[in-house]
């Protein structure tokens, strides 16, 4: 009797499991369905964007007409574009990721046929993903969640965004001294051309040390004597002075000659010590 027992209490606790079980993963079974894309390629837009677009189809009608979802696109390729040394313009590459975290959008997706305003099992989809949010022009795989079940909508699709990322400059940098010798020349070439100007005596600098214009000091002769300035053009000198001599001299006698007719009156004469009268 005690086995009888318990074998019917084990049946019960195993057919009350699978009840659970079923209650369980029933609504995730109903939630779910399959997916299909209008285009697995898609371009960018002149905004900077890529347009989803995907018609979802449930197993049975859902309870209301609108069911939020997530779309998760996890990144897996980035097409890159750098500057290369020996290479004309940007090159480009696919480059594998991991571990790069995925990019969620949530949206609720309606059901709602306006039409007959009832709602349907199967509708279609689209929204936009831009650069601002993070997407840039690469190969993602994207999945779509049920956002109060977490149940799977179809199998995860494999997504190429198409377009121009930014470009990156990978060329090596070389530092050289050209032009710091290029600079170093041009002040060499000024030094030179100001020891090359002449100055004129109107210059300033040419009584301050200056550069002298070397022709002319070749040109002036050398002058000797005690030190007088003498001008180097006019009159001779010693011809002047020879004239002044003679007028000096001429001047004296008058003198002499006035004076002396001044104290001896016309017929007198002095001779000796003694005067004679006539």
């Amino acid at each position: 009797m005690m086995n009888i027992g318990r074998e019917r209490l084990r049946r019960f606790i195993a057919a009350a499991l699978s009840v659970g079980v079923l209650v369980v993963i029933g609504p995730a079974r109903a939630a779910g369905g399959r997916v299909e894309w209008k285009s697995r390629t898609l371009k960018e837009s002149d905004n900077h964007s890529w347009t989803i677009e995907v018609s979802i189809f449930l197993n049975k009608t859902p309870d209301v007409a609108t069911l939020p979802m997530r779309f998760s696109f996890q990144p897996v390729m980035y097409y890159e574009r750098a500057l290369m040394d020996g290479k004309e313009g940007p090159q480009e590459r696919k480059v594998p990721l991991e571990g790069k975290p995925p990019l969620v959008e949530s949206v609720d997706v309606g059901f709602l046929d306006p039409g007959n305003g009832q709602t349907q099992k199967r509708t279609k989809f689209s929204f936009k993903v831009t650069r601002g949010h993070g997407y840039e022009a690469g190969e993602y795989d994207v999945t779509i969640k049920d956002g109060r079940t977490d149940a799977s909508f179809g199998s995860a699709a494999h997504i190429v965004f198409e377009g121009d990322n930014e470009v990156i400059d990978r060329r090596a940098i070389v530092f050289s001294g050209e032009k710091k010798k290029e600079k170093a020349k041009e002040g060499d070439d000024e030094k030179k051309e100001e020891k090359k100007k002449e100055l004129t005596p109107d210059d300033p600098g040419y009584w301050e040390g200056g550069p002298k214009n070397t022709e002319k000091q070749e040109q002036v002769e050398p002058k000797g004597g005690c030190g007088c300035r003498v001008g180097g053009s006019g009159p001779d000198a010693n011809a002047l002075a020879a004239g002044a001599a003679a007028t000096l001299l001429g001047l004296g006698r008058l003198r002499r000659r006035a004076r002396r007719e001044k104290c001896y009156p016309l017929g007198f004469e002095r001779r000796g010590t003694s005067t004679n009268r006539a």
